[in-house]
């Protein structure tokens, strides 16, 4: 059986695209919308339960989401990826009436190029929570609270995500459009989140919000004999990413396969021209980007401790050479340090922890170039249970793995 497939033998989960040309898949074109590049989590204080009123298709206008938390009193919007604040209007009351100009909104810009959209919050609450332009911002962290300021119909939260044609100009000042704009300032992309069943948010379904959590990744997906035509989309997360059988994305649809180990695509698969289909190596709920300062949560990077560890550095032979890495402490607890000694420039450390099973439990990684020297890596990854645990690291194309205990 012909097939394409491509794996993560040594735990480096980074982004790593792959738009299928020949004998098994034919990528051309682009869709009306495609699926984000970012993996988000869902925009409101965890444990919030709320409903899509209108999905990313049947909003009017398409390329967003209407949300609804369900319940009495105030709810909570928080911030669905890392990044910075590069917009906030929050001056209006419902005094201002149901019109687009009195649009009460913020955008956050991600790493990834990515922006995310939160409107018709209440007035004054994002600023009343110290939030200010150019700030950074942590997924997960309260934004505001939901009202319907503006063109609403209703308290809900209208979410959306786009990439701005020109960062600089990327939304009208008033109301906050970018692909709405006449003409558009940029494009929307149809959210990925993590934590919800199919990937993407549904009409009229019921979801409850909480953080994206690293390793909670199924086994395997198998899709198979599945047809998606215009305005259609599938995305596949987990540890392998498999089609068990005939797969065709026709023009106009969008698809996404993410593994964490292994893509394989077998010659049942097709992604005919005018589709929008990406396969990619990642951890199921990492967004593929570096961590914005400060958010040093262990979700979306690493964090480079500035103390180093005095027991690795005691135990470092001056003159040092050769590629070293250690941990510490031994056994470790509810954080683990990593600890390289880099004898030559690299421009990535990564540390990936897996328990016996395979399964992902958390990822840290730095991108940035690294001079020569000593460099540390900390997962933290809570309660964990007593047993053995594999840790796979990779610097610069140096990798290795190994045992630890708990």
């Amino acid at each position: 059986m012909k097939s394409i497939s491509f794996s993560n033998k040594i735990g480096a989960i980074f982004l790593v695209l792959l738009h299928l040309i020949g004998v098994v898949a034919t990528v051309s074109g682009q869709p009306q919308f495609s699926l984000s590049d970012g993996i988000y989590r869902l925009p409101y204080l965890d444990g919030t339960s709320f409903v899509v009123w209108g999905s990313h298709y049947e909003h009017s206008p398409q390329g967003a989401y209407d949300l609804h938390a369900n319940g009495s009193g105030d709810h909570f919007v928080v911030a669905a990826g890392d990044g910075i604040i590069r917009g906030i209007q929050d001056g209006f009351d419902n005094s201002c009436g149901v019109t687009t100009a009195c649009n009460n909104y913020v955008w956050i810009e991600h790493p990834n190029g990515e922006w995310s959209k939160y409107s018709h919050m209440r007035k004054n609450s994002v600023t009343n929570n110290g939030w200010s332009l150019n700030e950074s911002i942590c997924a997960g962290d309260l934004l505001g609270i939901e009202d319907d300021i503006g063109k609403a119909n209703g308290v809900h939260l209208h979410f959306e995500v786009g990439v701005p044609f020109d960062p600089a100009n990327a939304f009208t000042q008033s109301g906050g459009f970018m692909g709405a704009a006449n003409p558009p300032l940029g494009v929307y992309k149809i959210p990925v989140f993590c934590g919800v069943s199919g990937d993407t948010l549904a009409d009229n379904a019921n979801y409850t919000a909480n953080p994206c959590v690293p390793g909670e990744c199924l086994l395997a997906e198998f899709p198979a004999n599945e047809t998606w035509n215009n305005g259609q989309h599938d995305v596949n997360m987990a540890l392998f990413v498999t089609n068990a059988g005939p797969v065709t994305f026709n023009s106009g649809s969008a698809g996404l396969y993410q593994a964490a180990a292994e893509v394989t695509l077998t010659e049942g698969f097709r992604a005919k021209p005018g589709s929008d289909f990406v396969a990619r190596l990642g951890n199921c709920n990492v967004p593929p980007w570096g961590s914005v300062s400060p958010c040093q949560n262990g979700l979306n990077g690493s964090e480079l401790a500035a103390d180093r560890g005095d027991s690795f550095l005691k135990n470092t032979p001056a003159g040092q050479t050769e590629f070293t890495v250690k941990t510490w402490p031994i056994p470790f607890e509810h954080t683990l340090h990593v600890d390289f000694f880099l004898p030559e420039k690299s421009n990535r450390l990564s540390a990936l922890l897996l328990d016996v099973s395979g399964r992902i439990l958390q990822v840290a990684a730095d991108q940035n170039a690294l001079e020569p020297g000593f460099f540390s890596i900390q997962l933290t990854m809570g309660d964990l249970p007593p047993g053995i645990y594999f840790l796979h690291y990779q610097a610069n194309g140096m990798t290795g793995a190994l045992k630890l205990a708990k």
